[in-house]
């Protein structure tokens, strides 16, 4: 048994920008990861 640590990596403005959208009120119907971005998750980006 381990431990689970829910992350997402994304590289790039554009998914950074992406991910921006994502994050703000919306339908999971237009945006699927919707459904990943909540606590716990840690986001991980680099440019």
């Amino acid at each position: 048994a381990g431990a689970r640590l829910p992350l997402l990596a994304i590289q790039g403005q554009a998914k950074l920008a992406t991910l921006a959208e994502a994050l703000a009120p919306g339908e999971v119907a237009r945006m699927p990861i919707r459904a990943f971005l909540h606590s716990p998750l840690e986001i991980y980006w680099c440019p």
